[in-house]
């Protein structure tokens, strides 16, 4: 609780400075007992407040200036002498160290020196005894009121700091409590006892005289002719029992039986109690007994209360009693001193010799290279009395003494590569002597220096035509080049003599390659060393031995029982995992997952290996798929795409976080069978240009095939095809830099790039992104897509379709240009929530469209484009308020069904945003057009001369403009159809003339052959007529006109024409 490095969660695993300090300077240690007085009233807040002003008033050697901490705080502008002042109760101290960088005085560092550590311990020492003294306060009045409490927690003494563990002699207040409690109450046998005092508060051995005689005669305490002497445990190094058993014969003498387990106080079933009386022979300062009410003892060996040596003694019971043997017995007593308040916890036996039950230490190992690192730990350590022995073996047998009677808890050993060291220690009694047992030997074994090791071995050849084929390679941990020139590889005794080469330099972090015979077992690799025929790998297995100059062992693959993995139907090399760990460990062995996109046999097969290459990742995708289901995992990354074939009966899976680069900017996958890519929301799938270096990991940045310096772009690959009755899902896959021209089965370029094509498959994308493309991200023909919640960016258009099922919902659209971001041909799509940036028009193109029975929308947050648009007969097309639809060049609107536009005043739909658009045509069709503003129209010459044409229909117009339609024309041309118009406007910008025959050619606003048509408050504008009527089938149009005079009529040469 007063030590910083506890209570600000600082693990110092090696060591904390303020603990060494108090240890090696117990005696300068002067603590300040001017601070304020506490109360306690439970152990709880005492606890609590002492870790808190622990916590906030002082550092550890790794918590200053931490963000964690917000106290004590740091006022850089307050350095005096070098140092940060802080101040407690009036009491100033050192709060840390100050250093600051001649160049730069706002570079800071801090720490926590001799001086800093001193008032560190003169404040925290004294906090912990005046917490001490109050908690022990708290716990004799407990007793007193016979009540036993059940705590939890640590009370200090500034004494214990001696342990090396800063407060952990004094014991815990529910030690105290018990210790109190089993010495007023459980009764005892005893006799005179010598004593040893734990912290050397009272210098000299003090005289116990403990008498029972009752207890003998006590039916309650006797199970089986045995006497139970109950032991208080104050959990120190001493490791007393529980509980001892003294058995009495039938003689009446009494020896030591076995140690039982039970609880402190299991026993304590009655309130007997027995004369115990403590004395000190010349202490070397006054100290007292704190337990309470006690009074003199009745019997011959019992000592007044004050003696000559000013050792005030007390007697907690009166009975009279009879002594045991020397040597039957032992008992713990609680005793502290009247000038510190410090709990002495003591031990006595009645044997002439001083009796202790000591614990063995435990011993943690741990090593670098050939650096051994020995901790000794020891539960509830008492260091002024305990030392350790530390032995080491080699073999388990002979033993070496490393150290005796120590105190120290941490040592180094430098060992030798390639040995097992065996060490064990015991506990020593520095006050008799005394030993505990061994600890049973811990081991640890020194690996080989492992600067180069053996990194994997092809010992089944490369192709099963070419199982001679042999080669290993060799990897460098170090980042220095090594020179091997005088080192060996011994494989069964076949040594390959690195000397007898030019040259045999491994380069930092790099690989060497070998192999058997030829330079020709990896083509396209080079090797660095090319060894005899003569030496080869059993097939049955073979230990490995790479040795340096000295002959000394650097690396090993002890695999004489057999390899550990490779061969199997590929010839695949056996790989190593971890090149730090050991080359003996068959789990650090593995089957090679498959071959790199360079390195060929003999004949020009791909290797299952990955010469010159890391065990891990590069693995090629190319030729067909084997594998019924092909799992890429992470672990593999970064994957290379060559050309890679799912076939009809194939599944590929790939996991979150893989990383695919492309190779060449043709490659591709094609997928016949099923493909899912299983990115998920913190791990998406990437694939990517081979160039693409926007990663946070070096080996993910590294360049494959054969690229320039410069940086990737659209088309450095060319994408996904999947193939007429394929698959695929993908969820959270990011797809960056492909579109490179997909090829057709006549192998000539289609017209635009895509990053997917889909032809008669099952697309499913989630969650996805695509960006850098060329002309389209998808496109989809014959197929059923399902798009949601991607992102596409950077690209000319989005998507494509012909005669394909397309939903989109929450897509998001950023592109380069102002075209449509969506083009449908063929079916019609299910659209919903779409989003746009700013710079990208919202815009989604129809080809030739045909909508078949149901109802269909256009809705209102994106625009529409299309070049000819069929409505059949059992079709209704809505208009949503708002909508912007225009035409291609003569594109057109052939309505055979309904037509409902169904505009507001303040949402106007519009439609054609040219002049060079070409009808839309009202056949046989009931259709209403409220709040239409129509632009352009009426380019096809002939039966359709006209923005609108209605035959035999029956149109509704309200509030509606009609305009620029092509002159000379009709804006509107009607046949045997019922027209009913209100509110609206006919016109044009400009009257029209024709420059080569004024006068014989003209522009109206309406042309009627027969039917009925009904106009109210109809304005007439810059036209040669306004109604043109002819005769149809019926005879003449029908025409009614209401709210109409001469103000309808602007700038019209005719009202009304036949």
């Amino acid at each position: 609780m007063a030590v910083p490095a506890h209570t600000r969660d600082d693990t110092h695993i090696s060591g904390d400075s303020l603990e060494i300090y108090v240890k090696n300077n117990l005696n300068k240690i002067e603590p300040n007992l001017n601070l304020s007085t506490i109360a306690v009233f439970n152990l709880d807040q005492a606890f609590t407040d002492l870790a808190k002003f622990c916590n906030q008033n002082f550092f550890s050697n790794d918590t200053i200036d931490n963000s964690r901490y917000d106290r004590p705080y740091l006022d850089k502008n307050k350095i005096v002498n070098g140092y940060l002042p802080a101040k407690i109760d009036n009491h100033e101290y050192k709060l840390a160290l100050v250093r600051q960088s001649i160049f730069d005085k706002n570079f800071i560092i801090y720490s926590l020196d001799d001086q800093v550590l001193s008032d560190y311990a003169d404040l925290l020492v004294a906090k912990a005894v005046i917490y001490q003294e109050a908690i022990i306060e708290l716990f004799l009045k407990a007793v007193s009121e016979n009540f036993s409490y059940d705590l939890s927690g640590t009370s200090i003494s500034w004494r214990g700091y001696v342990d090396g563990f800063f407060g952990f002699l004094v014991s815990e207040a529910k030690k105290t409590a018990q210790t109190i409690w089993a010495l007023v109450y459980q009764p005892v046998k005893g006799d005179d006892y010598s004593v040893i005092s734990q912290n050397n508060l009272v210098s000299q051995p003090a005289v116990i005289t403990v008498n029972s005689e009752k207890l003998a005669n006590n039916d309650d305490l006797i199970e089986n002719n045995q006497q139970k002497i109950i032991l208080v445990d104050l959990e120190s190094n001493l490791n007393l029992p529980n509980k001892t058993i003294v058995q009495t014969d039938d003689n009446g003498s009494n020896s030591f039986a076995s140690n039982l387990s039970a609880p402190i106080g299991e026993y304590a079933s009655t309130a007997e109690q027995a004369d115990i009386i403590i004395e000190a022979e010349q202490p070397a300062r006054p100290a007292k007994e704190q337990v309470q009410n006690s009074v003199a003892p009745n019997n011959n060996n019992a000592q007044s209360n004050q003696d000559n040596s000013g050792f005030n003694s007390e007697v907690l019971t009166n009975d009279t009693t009879s002594d045991f043997a020397t040597g039957s017995a032992v008992i713990s007593v609680l005793a502290t001193s009247s000038v510190l308040l410090t709990t002495t916890s003591t031990i006595f036996s009645t044997s002439s010799t001083e009796w202790l039950i000591l614990s063995a230490p435990t011993i943690q190992l741990s090593a670098s290279s050939t650096n051994i690192k020995i901790n000794i730990s020891l539960e509830n350590i008492l260091s002024i009395l305990v030392g350790f022995d530390l032995d080491y073996s080699t073999d388990g047998l002979n033993w070496r003494s490393k150290a005796r009677a120590t105190t120290t808890f941490a040592f180094s050993h430098n060992g030798r590569a390639g040995l097992t060291y065996y060490w064990r220690a015991r506990t020593v009694n520095l006050f008799n002597n005394n030993y505990s047992d061994w600890s049973e030997p811990s081991k640890i074994y020194l690996t080989e220096s492992r600067d180069v090791i053996i990194n994997e071995i092809a010992w089944a050849g490369t192709y099963f035509d070419f199982p001679q084929d042999q080669w290993l390679e060799l990897y460098n941990n170090t980042d220095r080049p090594i020179d091997m020139n005088k080192w060996q590889l011994n494989i069964d005794e076949q040594i390959i003599d690195f000397s007898e080469f030019d040259s045999a330099i491994i380069k930092p972090y790099n690989y060497f390659l070998l192999e058997r015979g030829d330079d020709e077992v990896v083509k396209e690799i080079s090797a660095d060393i090319v060894y005899g025929q003569e030496i080869y790998l059993p097939a049955q297995g073979a230990k490995i031995k790479l040795l340096n100059g000295r002959n000394e062992i650097i690396d090993m693959v002890q695999a004489d029982k057999g390899w550990w993995a490779g061969g199997e139907n590929q010839n695949q090399t056996m790989e190593r995992l971890n090149t730090r760990k050991n080359g003996s460990d068959s789990d650090n062995w593995q089957t090679n997952r498959g071959f790199r996109a360079i390195g060929r046999t003999r004949l020009g097969a791909p290797i299952y290996g990955s010469p010159k290459m890391s065990n891990f990742g590069f693995v090629a995708l190319n030729y067909d798929q084997k594998e019924e289901t092909r799992i890429l995992s992470v672990a593999d990354n970064p994957y290379v795409l060559q050309y890679y074939q799912v076939g009809a009966d194939k599944k590929l899976v790939v996991e979150p976080g893989v990383v695919i680069k492309s190779y060449y900017n043709n490659s591709y996958l094609q997928v016949s069978g099923e493909l899912v890519v299983g990115g998920s929301a913190t791990s998406s799938v990437i694939w990517t240009s081979g160039r693409d270096q926007n990663f946070s990991s070096d080996i993910l940045n590294k360049k494959i095939g054969a690229w320039d310096a410069n940086e990737p772009q659209a088309k450095d690959w060319q994408g996904i095809w999947l193939k007429p009755g394929s698959s695929a899902v993908l969820n959270n896959l990011d797809m960056r830099y492909a579109g490179h021209e997909f090829r057709l089965a006549n192998y000539l370029p289609i017209d635009t790039s895509q990053f997917i094509r889909a032809e008669q498959s099952d697309l499913k994308i989630n969650s996805s992104s695509f960006s850098y493309g060329a002309d389209c991200f998808l496109y989809s023909q014959n197929s059923t897509t399902t798009v949601s919640q991607s992102k596409f960016s950077r690209a000319l258009s989005a998507i494509e379709t012909k005669d394909s099922r397309l939903i989109l919902d929450n897509n998001y659209f950023d592109l380069l240009a102002s075209g449509a971001p969506i083009s449908i041909r063929g079916d019609w799509p299910k659209l919903s929530r779409l989003n746009f940036s700013v710079s990208t028009t919202p815009k989604i193109s129809f080809g030739p469209t045909i909508l078949s029975a149901g109802v269909f929308e256009l809705g209102t947050d994106w625009q529409y484009s299309f070049s000819s648009l069929h409505v059949l007969p059992n079709a209704v097309l809505i208009i949503k308020p708002g909508a912007i639809i225009d035409f291609d060049s003569y594109g057109y609107a052939r309505i055979d069904g309904e037509l409902r536009a169904e505009g507001q005043a303040d949402q106007i739909i519009k439609i054609g945003n040219r002049k060079d658009w070409g009808y839309i045509s009202f056949n046989n069709s009931t259709s209403s057009l409220k709040y239409v503003e129509i632009y352009g129209g009426g380019i096809i010459v002939g039966e359709h001369d006209s923005a609108i044409a209605v035959n035999n229909s029956n149109l509704t117009v309200e509030n509606s403009r009609l305009w620029n339609a092509r002159a000379p024309g009709n804006i509107i041309r009607s046949n045997d159809s019922t027209i009913n118009m209100t509110n609206n406007i006919l016109g044009m910008d400009k009257k029209w003339t024709d420059p080569l025959w004024p006068g014989m050619s003209y522009s109206t606003g309406l042309m009627a052959s027969g039917g009925n048509l009904k106009f109210n408050n109809i304005s007439f504008i810059n036209l040669n007529y306004a109604i043109y009527k002819k005769a149809g089938s019926n005879g003449q149009p029908l025409i009614s006109l209401e709210n109409m005079d001469d103000d309808n009529y602007i700038n019209v040469y005719r009202k009304i024409a036949w």
